[in-house]
């Protein structure tokens, strides 16, 4: 099942809680939408607890979504209802590959030029192009 987390902080400053919208799997049983919540917010324990969730500092909402990903190398996108869009673009360096300090940094991935990222979800809403993204595989898992 999918998951898409879209968030925000503020760099003006030395540090900013992260404030985040998570869209779990509508095709999810209820009871796997729970449990894929508990774990992407970090309160499952686990990977997303070690990785980023102590970030966060507040979640606007968690709620079941139409989530389309396309993985293929080429074509990377992220498509969540009207909320959320984002498109791959040209690998930023020339081998494409990375390891970034985000979520999944473990495992190497690539970096690119974003076309798009777009998010307009639970008064989170910006737009941008040209922006640095990041494709990479990652195997999440709670405590229990």
């Amino acid at each position: 099942m999918a998951v898409v987390m879209a968030g925000t902080y503020q760099d003006r400053v030395s540090w900013t809680p992260w404030e985040v919208a998570l869209l779990v799997d509508e095709r999810a049983p209820m009871r796997a939408q729970s449990a894929l919540a508990e774990i992407f917010s970090g309160k499952a324990g686990g990977t997303p607890m070690a990785n980023y969730t102590m970030a966060i500092g507040e979640i606007r909402s968690i709620r079941p979504a139409k989530i389309r990903l396309d993985h293929r190398r080429g074509h990377e996108r992220i498509d969540v209802e009207t909320a959320i869009e984002v498109l791959g673009g040209d690998a930023a360096a020339p081998d494409g590959s990375v390891s970034c300090g985000i979520p999944g940094h473990d495992h190497p991935g690539t970096e690119l030029h974003a076309r798009l990222l777009s998010v307009d979800e639970s008064g989170l809403k910006f737009r941008y192009s040209g922006v640095c993204g990041f494709t990479t595989s990652f195997d999440y898992s709670s405590d229990s």
